[in-house]
């Protein structure tokens, strides 16, 4: 049922985390070294044990299979006050420099471990429900990450 779920709205959770020990202690590294958001997950021994969290392994596993890489890891500070994120799509990396095709989940998939409560406040997450389908009224940017310009990367809905 999940899996019907993941192929036609493009995600599926919420999942819960086994062990919430490490969130404090992730918290305080990220007010430490607020400036070093990109790639935790090859520097810090709290974000590889949180993305080893069993429970997490366990429901990737379910959707994806065994054989993957973690590429890519950023966290955000949402604060009071820093504006909303503009629209756009996870699906940034996928195969060198070949267009992009949104519609293939089965390569790329992006995980949102909130490490605080998500509140209006400081910045929710939205999600459009099946925006990796085709959209006949969008025209999508099929082109990589690396060649797009910064502002490239957001789109007006």
């Amino acid at each position: 049922m999940l899996y019907n779920q993941l192929i036609e709205e493009g995600l599926v959770g919420p999942f819960y985390l086994n062990d919430l020990s490490q969130l404090d202690p992730l918290l305080e590294d990220i007010n430490l070294n607020p400036k070093d958001l990109k790639d935790r997950h090859t520097k810090s021994m709290i974000v590889k044990a949180i993305f080893n969290d069993e429970h997490l392994q366990l429901s990737i596993k379910k959707f994806f299979g065994c054989e993957l890489l973690l590429w890519r890891s950023n966290f955000f500070i949402k604060q009071l006050g820093i504006g909303e994120t503009p629209w756009h799509h996870d699906k940034h990396f996928e195969n060198g420099d070949i267009p992009l095709d949104f519609q293939d989940i089965e390569n790329h998939f992006s995980i949102l471990i909130a490490v605080t409560d998500m509140q209006e406040s400081g910045g929710v997450m939205e999600f459009i429900l099946g925006s990796h389908r085709k959209i006949k009224s969008l025209e999508r940017d099929i082109r990589p990450y690396h060649k797009k310009m910064g502002n490239e990367h957001f789109i007006d809905i």
